[in-house]
């Protein structure tokens, strides 16, 4: 019986030390290297080898740390935390068939920062999935090979997009679904995709000094579903070699309204379209507006087609387009403040155009 009764103040004792050491392990700075082991407290001294071992032993708000150049593999985010590659150190990982490479399902509140990572898929499915937090931060990193998309935003309030390369993904580069979500994209290559380089469906996109080249289309806000709206803003870019068009807003779900507004920025050589507004059908609203602007050497510099689109063409030039610098058609709106310049042909313009008045 005293045997018995003694037993179990012990057990209680272990346990309860236990936890203390494992809440101890936890610190604000935790550590990865290529010569780490994942059975170590991931500190400066004893490194982890991988992200996913690290974070559990990283409190909340702390950092993981990179300290040499390796490959770290796929992790799923739950927590605020920042994982860092320093500049010089190359920090990658390679999903396979069937993995993502980061997955950010972290709480509302939550933040979350990926900076200086290259992720190389091996026949994995996306590069990035955020699909919940509060803020998520990609700086610095690249996102290559995947066989969906690159950078894929189903969820979550803010996410902030820099200095960052995503080319030759299975799909497209960065597709923002989330009615919730405002993505702010600045400093950043969209390349040889296969669909586009940015896909909007849902939600706001912001979008500074990008390059979007060589997709099928460079930007594409793309039939919001019905009741919902869609926003996107381009300043300062390039959107260029694209197999079909440059930047387009599209609807044809009847009840959607999609805007885009571009402003100081070039589209030149792409198939068809430099910048158009379809509402295909003439089905939802598409609304575009094109400010301050160059479209050259495309199909079409400005175009808008169907009941439903409005373009409006102020203080740009649309010119040397092979087909119309500027087209309106089948009820579309086509709208100019009369101080665009064109080609100065008679093949510049096709269709009827409103003006818009300066005030």
């Amino acid at each position: 019986m005293l045997g018995r009764g003694f037993a179990l103040p012990v057990v209680a004792l272990v346990l309860s030390l236990a936890g203390t050491t494992q809440a101890l392990a936890a610190g604000q700075r935790t550590f990865v290297a290529s010569y780490g082991d994942d059975g170590n407290p991931c500190t400066l001294q004893l490194p982890c080898r991988a992200f996913r071992f690290a974070i559990p032993k990283t409190n909340p708000g702390g950092e993981v740390v990179v300290l040499d150049s390796a490959g770290y593999g796929p992790v799923t985010i739950t927590q605020s935390v920042s994982i860092i590659a320093p500049p010089g150190v190359y920090a990658g990982m390679s999903p396979f068939p069937g993995e993502d490479g980061v997955t950010v399902a972290a709480a509302a509140n939550d933040k979350v920062v990926l900076r200086g990572l290259t992720i190389n898929g091996q026949g994995g499915n996306r590069g990035i999935v955020v699909s919940s937090g509060g803020e998520v931060h990609i700086e610095n990193c690249t996102v290559a090979n995947m066989g969906l998309n690159g950078i894929e935003i189903t969820g979550g309030g803010h996410v902030h997009l820099r200095s960052s390369v995503v080319r030759g993904n299975g799909w497209s580069g960065l597709v923002v679904a989330a009615s919730s979500a405002t993505v702010q994209v600045s400093d950043t290559q969209f390349a040889r995709h296969t669909y586009n380089g940015i896909q909007v469906i849902a939600g706001t996109l912001e979008a500074n000094r990008i390059a979007a080249d060589d997709n099928a289309i460079g930007v594409f806000l793309a039939n919001p579903s019905a009741g919902a709206q869609a926003r996107v803003t381009l300043s300062d870019s390039v959107v260029s070699g694209n197999s079909n068009a440059g930047a387009i807003v599209q609807t044809s779900i009847a009840g959607s309204t999609a805007r885009m507004a571009i402003v100081r920025s070039t589209s030149t050589g792409n198939a068809n379209d430099g910048f158009g507004a379809y509402s295909v059908g003439g089905v939802g609203t598409a609304i575009l507006l094109v400010s301050d602007s160059t479209a050259f050497r495309n199909g079409y510099g400005l175009a808008a087609s169907g009941a439903g689109a409005t373009a409006i063409g102020t203080r740009s030039t649309f010119a040397f387009n092979t087909v119309h610098d500027v087209f309106q058609g089948s009820s579309a709106v086509l709208r100019t403040a009369g101080n665009n310049t064109l080609t100065g042909t008679g093949a510049d313009t096709s269709g009827s155009f409103a003006a818009n008045p300066l005030f």
